[in-house]
C-alpha cells in the first residue's frame, strides 16, 4: 500500500542484519523516519482488562502477539481440570 525507495532500502537492511544491536538501531531509524513522513499516526488507546479462572493456565493477560493477533496467546492456553473440579466448577 506504501512503498519510499529510502525506507525500502533501509527496511531490508533491517530484516537482513544479524547482530540484534545493529538491527535495532536500523528500526529505530525507520520509526523515526516513518513519524517524521507522517507515514502512520500513533493514537491513544483506552484502558481494558483481562481477567481468567484460576484454572487458566499460561495465561498472564496477554492481549495480542502484535498486529492484533491473538491466536499463539489461546494456542497455548491450557485448562487444569483436577483445579476446576477442586474449585467446584
Amino acid at each position: 500500500m506504501w512503498s519510499d525507495p529510502a525506507f525500502d532500502e533501509k527496511w531490508q537492511q533491517a530484516a537482513t542484519e544479524r547482530d540484534p544491536a545493529k538491527r535495532n538501531d536500523l528500526l529505530t531509524e525507520l520509526g523515526v523516519y516513518a513519524i517524521e513522513n507522517s507515514l502512520y499516526v500513533m493514537l491513544p488507546l483506552g484502558d481494558y482488562y483481562r481477567y481468567a479462572w484460576p484454572w487458566v493456565r499460561n495465561y498472564y493477560g496477554e492481549n495480542t502477539v502484535g498486529a492484533f493477533n491473538s491466536g499463539p496467546i489461546y494456542a497455548r492456553i491450557w485448562l487444569d481440570q483436577e483445579l476446576k473440579k477442586g474449585m467446584g466448577y
